[in-house]
């Protein structure tokens, strides 16, 4: 027999509210504390971006680049590749 998750209710929280800088993304508006990456995990989200970049087919990539959606979500992968075409946008004030 299969659980039912239970449904929580939308945060009070939008994208635009969160600054460049903040740690912390957004999920349905209820915030998602991210700590701050070290060296150790930095460095190599750097390198899989340089070489992901290289890709011809890639027109951008980034690292911890902010992602929304929607209004009450925001993401920021490590690495993230896009172009045009994508559905993917990043997100920009």
């Amino acid at each position: 027999m299969s659980r039912r998750l239970p449904r929580y209710r939308p945060g009070p929280f939008t994208a635009d509210q969160i600054r460049d800088g903040d740690y912390y993304e957004l999920s349905h508006g209820h915030p998602i504390e991210c700590s701050p990456a070290g060296r150790d995990h930095t460095g190599p989200n750097v390198s899989g971006a340089e070489v992901l970049d290289t890709d011809p087919d890639v027109e951008w990539s980034g690292v911890d680049a902010g992602f929304s959606p929607e209004p009450k979500m925001l993401r920021a992968p490590d690495v993230a590749v896009g172009g045009d075409s994508w559905s993917a946008r990043p997100f920009a004030r």
